[in-house]
Parts: structure tokens; sequence; C-alpha cells
């Protein structure tokens, strides 16, 4: 593996170090709110209930309960939003970063969770540029802490296992084939078992045998 692009350098004055999430709430506040509220015109709400993307559309019983979360934070009566009356809709600026995020926290229920709006994916509306400052504590910390070796190891295990994850399926079928081509029920005895139940034990089989392999 090539971890040429991945070289941990002494930050230098002047040089590009990247962004951060960091919980700012002034950047948090208006784009999360334009976010849900774009989201409530289109009634199409993006989320990732178990890590898998899908377009939630609400209820009318919902939508109207949204709308009242939209009117709590704009101040903009709910039959306006409603209605969609050709008026400009913002953030209001006497509302406190506390009762908004309980607001979106209500939101994402609503949506059914895993959407743009929970307590976590709201950093994602705050990306900033990593300072010199922070990109020196961070590099030291490195040095000091992981010993640089450390950082490289678990960027290394990450592309292991997700090779390790995938490459049994291919093993556990190729098994499967090839005991089919050799006519191996007709040489042993073995109870009536679904294609998937067998492929999935082998898989997980070889999985364990891999690990053991790992760990000794």
């Amino acid at each position: 593996m090539n971890f040429s692009n991945e070289i941990i350098t002494v930050p230098q004055q002047g040089e590009d170090y990247g962004t951060q999430q960091k919980e700012e709430p002034e950047l948090i506040m208006p784009a999360a709110f334009s976010s849900l509220y774009k989201e409530f015109t289109a009634n199409e709400y993006i989320a990732y209930p178990i890590g898998f993307y899908k377009n939630v559309k609400l209820n009318d019983t919902d939508q109207e309960k949204m709308a009242e979360i939209i009117s709590t934070l704009s101040g903009v009566p709910v039959d306006d939003l409603l209605n969609k009356s050709n008026i400009k809709v913002n953030l209001s600026a006497d509302i406190s970063y506390k009762k908004f995020k309980e607001c979106m926290k209500q939101a994402d229920n609503l949506i059914g969770g895993g959407s743009n709006y929970s307590e976590n994916s709201l950093l994602n509306f705050s990306c900033v540029k990593i300072t010199y400052e922070e990109a020196v504590e961070s590099y030291n910390l490195i040095a000091s802490t992981d010993k640089f070796t450390g950082a490289y190891a678990r960027l290394f295990c990450d592309y292991i296992g997700i090779i390790l994850s995938i490459l049994p399926v291919f093993i556990a079928v190729a098994v499967c084939l090839k005991d089919r081509r050799a006519k191996m029920n007709d040489l042993i005895y073995a109870r009536k078992i679904s294609s998937f139940k067998l492929i999935l034990s082998r898989y997980f089989a070889i999985i364990i045998a891999v690990m053991l392999l790992l760990l000794f």
C-alpha cells in the first residue's frame, strides 16, 4: 500500500492545513435552518437511518408539525408556511442555541432519525479551517503519543479491515461452487439447508479463521 499522500510533516506557516468540524453556533444555526426549510418546502428529507440513503416524505400531520418547528425558529406563522406564501423565511435572531438544538432534535425525530439535524450531524454544517496553532498541536500530539507509527498503523488497519470484510464472501462462494462441481452431496450425508444460510455460515467461518491468523 502506498501511503505517500499521508506523510506527516511539520506544519509550516502559510500552508493549507485542511478543515475540521467545530461546534460554532453562529455557523451551524443559519446553515442547518436553511437546509431544513429547503427540505420542508419540497417535502423531501434526506436521512441515513441505518447508514443507507433514504428520501423521506412526511404525511400531512407530520408536515404540519414540521411547520410548527420552523415557525418557532423563524417567527413565521404556520399557515403561511403550509400555504407556501411568497415570503422570506429566515432564522429568528433571538433564538438561543439550546432552543435551536431542541427544535432540530424534534425535526430529526419526525424524519425518523439519521437526518442532517441529529445532534452529531449538526456539526457537518460547521466546517472551519484548521489554524497553524491547531496544526502544530495536532502534529505534536502525534509525535509524542503515537510516535508516528500509531497513525500509520490505524490507517493500515482501516484499509485491511475493508479488504478482509469483503474477501471472505468470494471465498465462501468459491467453496460452494467447488463442492457442487465435485458432487459432495453424493459423498457425505448432509442435511438440507438454504444456499443463503450455507454461504453465510461459511462466510463467518472464514472471517474467524482469518482473524485467528491475524491474532496469532
